[in-house]
């Protein structure tokens, strides 16, 4: 099978983890999540995992995101949805869609994020 990136569906997204890294690109382009609510994200993308996470620090991948090169989010004092894209392939790290929302749950930042615990 190709690695080629395929078309987004929010079937797919919710139903096939697994292979969200290969349709993400797609959700980025034809999706502009900044400035959508949380309830408008959760409506496409399905019920985010934050609960797991809040104990992480992560560190931004610029390649996407709105911030200086390698900012640090605490997770203890964020906003957020995140969204896992793959297993870990380093252990103790995983490879994640992190989406930050203001005190009004509106979108201001989407990012791809290492996270290590």
């Amino acid at each position: 099978m190709s690695n080629a990136h395929k078309n987004f569906s929010e079937a797919m997204w919710k139903n096939e983890p697994t292979k969200r890294y290969e349709i993400v690109s797609d959700l980025l382009e034809k999706y502009n999540l900044i400035g959508m609510d949380r309830d408008g994200v959760i409506s496409l993308l399905g019920e985010p995992r934050d609960d797991i996470y809040s104990s992480y620090r992560c560190m931004v991948d610029t390649s996407i995101g709105q911030s200086e090169p390698r900012e640090e989010f605490d997770l203890s004092k964020e906003n957020f949805l995140f969204y896992s894209l793959v297993e870990a392939v380093i252990p103790d790290h995983k490879r994640s869609l992190f989406i930050r929302l203001d005190e009004n749950d509106v979108i201001i930042g989407v990012y791809f994020v290492n996270l290590a615990t």
